[in-house]
């Protein structure tokens, strides 16, 4: 009885000393540029001098790192990713992945996972998945709008010049008019305010 006592003892020892966790939001939504913020915070037990955390994305056959990186307790950021780019910031208590270059076919779960690599012994745990969605949606107008802004003012500019040129077409004639009235009394031509002009054409 002595002997399983003790052995007990040590396996919940084991558990408490060497309990890691790492918790992550449900849910989050990228947005219209492809960028998503994925906070995942984590707790170790003890004395820690280098972590490696790695964001997964999980698809029905298979998972595979979307970006991978370790850091001591200096906690300085660190970029990784070649299409899909990560910037991972850790803290004492946390790693904020800023994740770009998103496209609607990533829409998926994603998971993050610590490992401790040092001291002994090594420590793997992973949270559970958070659902990112990127929209189709967003990403197609974000890109269809611009060129659409262009041809608008294109237009815009071009109506302009036609209402001005035909506002100064109707002015000029409007002002110029009463000198070209010919008035015919008795086979005599008559111009209003200029009575030395010729009125032959």
């Amino acid at each position: 009885m002595c002997r399983y006592s003790i052995l007990c003892k040590w396996i919940v020892l084991l558990f408490v000393v060497t309990g890691t966790k790492v918790t992550q939001p449900a849910v989050i939504v990228a947005n219209r540029h492809g960028e998503a913020t994925l906070i995942c915070d984590y707790s170790v037990f003890g004395k820690v001098e280098e972590i490696r955390f790695s964001l997964r994305k999980k698809t029905k056959k298979h998972i595979s790192d979307i970006c991978v990186f370790s850091f001591n307790t200096n906690y300085e950021p660190i970029a990784t990713g070649d299409n899909i780019t990560c910037l991972g910031i850790p803290t004492p208590h946390n790693v904020t992945f800023n994740i770009s270059g998103l496209q609607a076919k990533d829409t998926g779960l994603y998971i993050c996972k610590m490992e401790v690599m040092y001291p002994p012994p090594y420590q793997i745990t992973e949270g559970n998945a958070t659902f990112v969605y990127i929209s189709d949606l967003a990403y197609q107008c974000a890109h269809v709008m611009e060129p659409v802004e262009d041809n608008m003012y294109k237009w815009l500019i071009l109506t302009i010049f036609v209402v001005l040129l035909l506002y100064s077409l109707i002015v000029t004639i409007i002002l110029l008019l009463p000198e070209w009235v010919l008035f015919h009394d008795n086979g005599q031509c008559f111009l209003i305010h200029s009575h030395d002009r010729d009125c032959r054409f």
